[in-house]
C-alpha cells in the first residue's frame, strides 16, 4: 500500500510521462554519468560579510520530524519529489539535517547522511571510508536563490559535522546541473572522479575515473 502511494505521488508531482521513463531506467536501460564532488570540512568557504546581509530575515535550524511535509510541499510546488520515508529515516540516523526559513515559510533544506543510501545503486565502487559524510541532498526556493541560503546552510552542516568528528563529504552531481556545480564549488568543494553507471534489465554496473578537464576544473557560472 505503501508503495502505491508513492507512485501515485510520484505521478501527481511529476507526471505519467517520468514515471514511464523512470520505469524504463530502472528495469530496461539506463546510461548515466555523474560526477564526484568532495570537500574536505577545514576547507569549506562560507558566505561573506556581503552575503550575509541579505540573510537577516532567514533563520536557519535543524530540522525535526514536524517540518517533513513543508520539505516535501516544497519539493512537490517545484516539480520535484522525493521519497518521505529518505527524511525521516535521516532524523533517525546520524545525519546533518537543517532547513532554512523566511517567516513561516521553509524555503530551503540540506540534508548530509553518514553513508550512501543503497538505492543509489553506486554504494560499492564509491566508498566513503573513516571520518566521511555523503551528501549534500540541497534545495533552495528558486525566488531565494542567490542570495547565500546554501552557504549559510552548509555553515551548520560542516559545524556539526566538525563536532562529531567527521573530516570530508562526498557527493554526486548530474554535470548538466551547472547551477548546482557552481553552488558546490562556491563552497569550497572540487570535482575529483567520474562516476558510470550501466542498467540492463534491472542489473547495473558502476564504475570510477579520474576526472579530467572540464570535469575537474570546469568555470563558475
Amino acid at each position: 500500500m505503501r508503495l502505491l502511494r508513492q507512485v501515485a505521488d510520484y505521478v501527481r508531482v511529476r507526471g505519467l510521462t517520468c514515471l514511464v521513463k523512470a520505469a524504463v531506467h530502472r528495469f530496461v536501460f539506463q546510461y548515466q554519468r555523474l560526477l564526484v564532488l568532495e570537500l574536505w570540512l577545514d576547507r569549506f568557504v562560507g558566505p561573506s560579510r556581503r552575503m550575509c546581509r541579505s540573510l537577516s530575515r532567514i533563520h536557519i535550524r535543524r530540522a525535526t520530524g514536524a517540518d517533513v511535509d513543508q520539505v516535501m510541499d516544497l519539493l512537490r510546488r517545484n516539480g520535484y519529489w522525493r521519497r518521505r520515508r529518505e527524511f525521516e529515516d535521516a532524523l533517525g540516523q546520524e545525519s546533518s539535517f537543517f532547513i532554512a526559513t523566511h517567516g513561516a515559510c521553509l524555503i530551503a533544506y540540506a540534508l548530509v547522511s553518514r553513508a550512501i543510501p543503497s538505492t543509489c545503486g553506486f554504494s560499492k565502487p564509491l566508498r566513503l571510508g573513516p571520518g566521511c559524510a555523503y551528501g549534500v541532498y540541497a534545495f533552495v526556493a528558486p525566488r531565494y536563490r542567490g542570495l547565500a541560503v546554501y552557504p549559510a546552510l552548509m555553515v551548520e552542516v560542516v559545524r556539526e559535522l566538525s563536532e562529531r568528528g567527521y573530516k570530508r563529504i562526498l557527493l554526486v552531481c548530474d554535470p548538466r546541473n551547472r547551477a548546482a556545480l557552481s553552488s558546490h564549488r562556491r563552497v569550497g568543494m572540487t570535482v575529483v572522479q567520474e562516476l558510470r553507471i550501466v542498467r540492463v534489465a534491472g542489473l547495473s554496473t558502476a564504475r570510477l575515473r579520474l576526472a579530467v578537464g572540464e570535469a575537474a576544473g570546469g568555470t563558475r557560472d
